[in-house]
């Protein structure tokens, strides 16, 4: 129901944040295999994109969606170069 619906938005919006919490220390740091920080930012931007495209928040989906993208770019040259 309506309860259990509010629970997995919590935890999707958890996990969103954590993801992104943790990619920004993991390269902040500069801590080993930092250049990997985009993978965690990628799956926060995704799940985030979801989670506000769900609730109806353009300018918060579109933000997401463009984190999303800039975060390929960083994949693309910090990993796959």
């Amino acid at each position: 129901g309506k309860r259990s619906a509010f629970a997995r938005e919590k935890w999707v919006e958890a996990i969103g944040s954590v993801l992104g919490i943790g990619g920004a220390v993991w390269l902040a740091l500069r801590m080993s295999g930092f250049n990997w920080a985009y993978v965690p930012f990628l799956l926060s931007s995704l799940t985030l994109t979801y989670l506000f495209h769900q609730k109806k928040m353009e300018w918060l989906t579109v933000q997401q969606a463009v984190f999303s993208v800039i975060n390929l770019v960083g994949i693309y040259c910090w990993i796959l170069q």
